[in-house]
């Protein structure tokens, strides 16, 4: 107190001494002001609610405003926390005013302070600076969302003046992508006395690199053609290097053409993602007159219409059988006891107490039980702080000395050695004890402790403390127990109802690894008795990790079976390892289900037709074909499920092109045999091709939706395929119903009525209309509701009728798989454009779990009431792919489609 009074009266000291000088700070005028914002948006000018923050200079306010603006754009990358700019803000020291709801505020300010204005509607952020002027009082700023969409001129009616192209995502098998070209040429582009170059290309999307110059397309005009051919000397085939590329069809002369081909590219890393950029060229005798550049040809989405695919109709399961039991196996086990004896204070002597020698006779027979399988025993004895520590150290081995004595007289001729520990407790370790349940009663302790030479020199305080009886005392006397633990060796197999009930008991152990004491045999007997799927999907999982864990595991009995299981669940879960079936195949034999003998007393079989089989489908799944292939061909007709699987390779490989009707004769035939194989595997694969491939296939969303629904809530494939079929109905979708009643029934019959509807009815039913206008006058908040349902529910700000609903289904689809997420970004069905407008945000995924919510409400409202959930309430039409008796029928796979070269 007495130096800052000092202080004080130093500084008043040298003011008093300075102002004799001259030396006083230049007064600065104050500036009352008023602001005026207008909000610029899609050239709509608005004027709403913004928020200032005055600093004290220009150079201060640009230095925050950078800050902020990198901060937003930080914000809006799909991998954002969310908190970029509340984390800038916090940085800043920002505490920001609000202007009236008008954008107007009035502020006072010194001449040169800057101010910082800052508007936001949850999506955007927009900032400008206000610098405060001498004498001027009226201020008026213009904040522009330079990002809004701007004012589009349309000219003339299905006109278009220039070339045309679609920017369409690639379709992508894994080994292949096919690349979309597609260009419209206006009337009078390409006439007959020129010619057209197409040169796609295939870029790395990683490095942008090119990769490969595909197969260019060329197409002439018929005087081009006929001029060309004089101009090689009447050898056009020879003499013109794009002769071979040459298509007589279509021949160009003058009129509306159109080009939508696809070009096959094989992929050299099927790990990353490629896109198809092409060059269109007309080019007269003498000169190019148009060069697209490229430009709005490629894109880095991709369709991946294989990527869910169910193979399990081909999967093999390997019956367990008698060849599989394992006899009984040596097994240690661990058991730990407390012995609750008592010694008298001070001594290793027991307290004549006859509940100290019922415990040692207790602890006595229990060893005992387990005659010559006991392996070891030993006894720890421990000493709580309090007192001199080399007398607690010597009286706990004494005392331990003493009990190890009476167990290695009781397990006397069972061949078990008994060995002896001591621990001496500290107070440090009391601490740590108590900081577990109370920090500040365990800071007390350690306040009185430390910085002691022998901290027992504040026990007399330790015992004054209020909470010594209540906490610390208990903690003490655990650390006086004594502990037995012995190791005993187990030779038998666990019958059935023992394996079940040890699994059960101590499951969660077993998944987290923290016990591993199930034999081969054990296992044998679990996968007998436990039927649930689930469970056998857990079980399968802990007996890998056991197997594995094994030396040379690959010829124990039950090896190949365990293996084969963890395969047959990493194929349903569409995450192959190829390694877990690699040690039961040798490429060397040249048989299947081949006996081999590994030593004089045990024999294997090697290549069993199933492991081969689902060894097949793993490499389906990594699309490496080839060898796939080479797998079915040497199962042979060893199993059914080879010729299936031949179907399935077909299938794959001519995907693109049979979708496209580019097949033709036997392969067009076969290509629709395989499509309908895989279609009508199971309702899982029925959605997934509908859903991947709805466009090509001339599929709506109303089409496909009811197929999607009918599977499992808790498969993230489902969701994942309901946001693909609800990305091209972005801003476009029915509102979200927030009552329990119909999206516009009020109740009781009157349905919110529009203008028209209204204008209708009181010429047509008067007295209806006045029954109408009565229930809304009585109704007001239902109605009111109905009218502007986008300010009924928001999450954070966030007003949910604004998100897209196909973003809540992928959320909820990367809940339930996170590895989902990486397909979305990569996701060709979601167009870029819908990107741009809709971004997925991490901020934002409270609110998308929000809609998921409200969505899954309206649908078991739906549900209840009967009515339909594909859309406004519409019953969707019966597609060809089912009847109104519910059968399932093959769909039509050969619908005319404009997929090869045109010209109209």
């Amino acid at each position: 107190m007495q130096l800052t009074q000092a202080i004080y009266n130093i500084r008043f000291v040298l003011i008093g001494l300075l102002m004799p000088f001259g030396i006083t700070a230049n007064a600065q005028n104050v500036v009352i002001g008023t602001c005026r914002t207008t909000i610029i948006k899609s050239n709509d000018k608005k004027h709403e609610t913004v928020s200032f923050h005055i600093y004290k200079n220009k150079r201060q306010a640009e230095n925050a405003r950078n800050i902020l603006k990198t901060a937003a754009t930080a914000e809006e990358q799909p991998d954002a926390t969310g908190n970029e700019w509340n984390n800038a803000i916090t940085k800043l020291g920002i505490t920001w005013s609000k202007s009236r709801p008008n954008g107007q505020f009035k502020f006072e300010a010194f001449e040169g302070q800057a101010i910082l204005v800052h508007y936001t509607d949850n999506v955007i952020h927009l900032l400008d600076i206000v610098n405060v002027e001498k004498g001027k009082t009226e201020y008026q700023i213009e904040m522009k969302d330079e990002k809004s969409l701007r004012d589009v001129e349309v000219r003339g009616k299905n006109k278009f003046t220039g070339p045309r192209i679609k920017k369409v995502p690639g379709q992508d098998n894994g080994f292949e992508v096919s690349l979309n070209v597609n260009l419209e040429l206006p009337e009078g582009w390409a006439g007959d006395n020129s010619r057209l170059i197409i040169q796609p290309m295939a870029i790395d999307c990683q490095t942008e690199d090119t990769v490969s110059y595909l197969t260019p397309l060329v197409y002439e005009g018929a005087k081009y053609h006929e001029l060309q051919d004089k101009r090689m000397a009447f050898d056009y085939d020879e003499n013109d290097s794009l002769a071979q590329y040459y298509n007589p069809s279509p021949v160009l002369n003058g009129q509306y053409l159109r080009i939508d081909t696809q070009v096959v590219f094989r992929k050299p890393d099927k790990d990353k993602t490629y896109k198809g950029v092409y060059y269109a060229i007309l080019e007269d005798y003498h000169h190019v007159f148009y060069n697209n550049g490229g430009e709005g040809t490629g894109s880095c989405l991709s369709f991946r219409p294989l990527k869910f695919l169910d193979f399990t109709m081909a999967a093999e399961d390997i019956p367990l059988t008698e060849d599989f039991k394992e006899n009984a196996e040596q097994r240690a086990h661990d058991v730990t006891r407390t012995l609750n004896i008592k010694f008298v204070t001070g001594k290793s002597e027991l307290t004549p107490d006859s509940a100290n020698m019922e415990e040692f006779g207790k602890m006595g027979r229990e060893l005992k039980s387990y005659g010559n399988l006991l392996f070891s025993v030993k006894v720890t004895g421990s000493s709580s702080p309090e007192g001199s520590r080399e007398r607690n150290a010597a009286l706990a081995r004494e005392r331990t000395n003493f009990a190890a004595g009476i167990l290695r007289r009781a397990v006397r001729g069972q061949d078990a050695s008994v060995s002896t520990e001591t621990k001496i407790f500290t107070w440090e370790n009391v601490v740590t004890q108590l900081a577990a349940r109370d920090t500040t009663k365990a800071s007390m302790l350690n306040n009185l402790i430390s910085g002691q030479p022998d901290p027992n020199m504040a026990y007399p305080q330790i015992k004054n403390l209020p909470f010594y009886e209540s906490d610390i005392e208990p903690i003490l006397a655990s650390m006086r127990n004594m502990k037995c633990s012995y190791q005993y060796i187990d030779k038998r197999v666990l019958t059935p109802e023992e394996a079940v009930e040890t699994y059960y008991t101590h499951k969660k152990d077993f998944i987290s690894g923290a016990k591993d004491d199930l034999s081969d045999g054990d296992f044998y007997n679990l996968f007998n008795e436990i039927t649930d799927s689930a469970e056998v999907d857990t079980l399968t999982m802990i007996a890998y990790r056991h197997m594995v864990r094994q030396d040379g595991y690959e010829v124990l009995k039950m090896s190949p079976y365990i293996a084969n299981k963890m395969a047959l669940l990493n194929i349903r879960r569409g995450m192959p390892d190829l390694e877990v079936l690699r040690p039961f195949i040798d490429w060397k034999v040249q048989a299947v289900d081949k006996e081999r003998h590994i030593d004089a007393y045990t024999s294997s079989v090697i290549n069993r037709h199933e492991i081969l089989i689902n060894q097949a489908i793993q490499y389906f799944q990594e699309l490496k074909l080839d060898t796939a292939e080479t797998l079915i061909d040497f199962v042979g007709s060893k199993t059914v499920k080879s010729a299936q699987l031949s179907q399935v390779l077909f299938f794959v490989r001519n995907i693109f092109l049979g979708i496209g009707g580019q097949l033709n004769g036997n392969d067009a035939a076969k290509f629709e045999q395989a499509f309908n194989m895989v279609l009508n595997t199971n309702k899982d694969n029925r959605a997934i091709l509908f859903s991947e491939l709805h466009e090509s296939l001339g599929k709506t969303r109303k089409d496909v939706e009811p197929i999607i629904d009918k599977m499992d809530d808790n498969n993230p494939k489902k969701w994942y395929l309901k946001g693909i079929i609800w990305s091209k109905e972005a801003g476009k979708e029915p509102k979200i119903r927030h009552d329990d009643t119909t999206g516009d029934d009020l109740g009781n019959g009157f349905r919110l009525m529009s203008e028209d509807e209204l204008s209708i009815l009181m010429i047509t039913d008067p007295k209806k209309y006045a029954e109408y206008n009565l229930y809304v006058k009585e109704h007001p908040e239902e109605a009111e509701a109905l009218r502007n349902p986008k300010q009924q529910v928001e999450d954070d700000g966030i007003k949910l009728d604004s998100i897209p609903h196909y973003l809540a289904y992928f959320q909820h689809s990367f809940d339930i798989e996170p590895k989902y997420k990486r397909y979305y970004f990569n996701e060709g069905n979601v167009p870029d454009e819908t990107r741009k407008i809709y971004k997925y945000k991490k901020k934002n995924i409270p609110a998308y779990r929000k809609l998921f919510k409200l969505l899954m409400e309206q649908r078991e409202t739906d549900e209840q009431l009967g009515r339909q959930t594909t859309g406004e309430g519409e019953k969707p039409e019966t597609t060809k792919d089912e009847n109104d008796n519910g059968t399932e029928t093959e769909p039509e796979t050969n619908e005319e489609k404009e997929t090869n070269t045109n010209e109209k």
